[in-house]
């Protein structure tokens, strides 16, 4: 039982004791990247900032790190896969990064991968590469070519 707020909400607490299992990790991305934060008919996140967030809308890419390879936007990050990955045009990677060595990574093509340590490791872009055998990150070229 996670520890919970004393007031009327009984909210859980993030920290201090809530332990997510692995298949939590992977429903809670799922959640996000697949789902856009809707559970069943019920929508509980704002897709438009879901959006944001998932680099899925050219408007709104949030913050650029000054070194140009990464982007933040409402929490989450994203890096640029394309170099890695052979695609042709930029291929941002939205990916949670946690203290210690936790990352959660939301590519394109349905993949979730996590990795969890303790050890300052934060390298996940092979794995992330390897999913694109099954289905590429990489983003479609349009046959008007745009």
């Amino acid at each position: 039982m996670p520890r919970r707020t004393l007031d009327g909400a009984a909210q859980p607490f993030t920290g201090w004791g809530l332990v997510l299992r692995r298949d939590d990790i992977v429903k809670l991305a799922g959640f996000l990247s697949l789902g856009l934060g809707q559970l069943g008919q019920e929508q509980l996140l704002d897709p438009q900032m879901a959006n944001a967030a998932l680099q899925r809308d050219p408007k709104d890419t949030g913050y650029l790190t000054p070194d140009g390879e990464f982007r933040y936007n409402n929490g989450v990050w994203a890096w640029n896969i394309a170099p890695y990955a052979g695609c042709k045009e930029p291929a941002w990677i939205p990916y949670f990064s946690g203290f210690g060595g936790i990352s959660v990574a939301m590519p394109p093509n349905k993949a979730v991968y996590y990795y969890v340590s303790d050890g300052g490791v934060y390298r996940w872009a092979r794995a992330v590469t390897e999913t694109s055998r099954l289905r590429s990150v990489c983003p479609e070229v349009k046959p008007d070519g745009g």
